[in-house]
């Protein structure tokens, strides 16, 4: 028998505090983008990065947070807001 995931593991992220330490400084910022539901397109333009500079940010992003999607990070960042702005 195959283990099987939840609907809700595929998108929630786990909450682990240790999380937000696996992001840079520039991956936080990107993050807190994509909570505000910015385009790769519009992310790129606001930070003056190109906008495969961000794909590959977004990729990084997901793999440290053990997410899937952008609805993922955005999770994340929801729960985590407060204690990333105090960094």
């Amino acid at each position: 028998m195959t283990p099987t995931l939840k609907d809700e593991e595929l998108v929630y992220p786990r909450r682990v505090d240790a999380n937000h330490d696996k992001l840079t400084p520039r991956l936080r910022q990107i993050s807190e983008c994509i909570w505000r539901e910015l385009s790769n397109k519009e992310i790129a333009f606001e930070l003056s990065l190109a906008e495969g500079t961000i794909k590959c940010f977004i990729c990084q992003i997901f793999t440290r947070l053990r997410v899937r999607n952008r609805v993922g990070v955005a999770l994340w960042w929801e729960r985590n807001k407060d204690r990333l702005g105090e960094m």
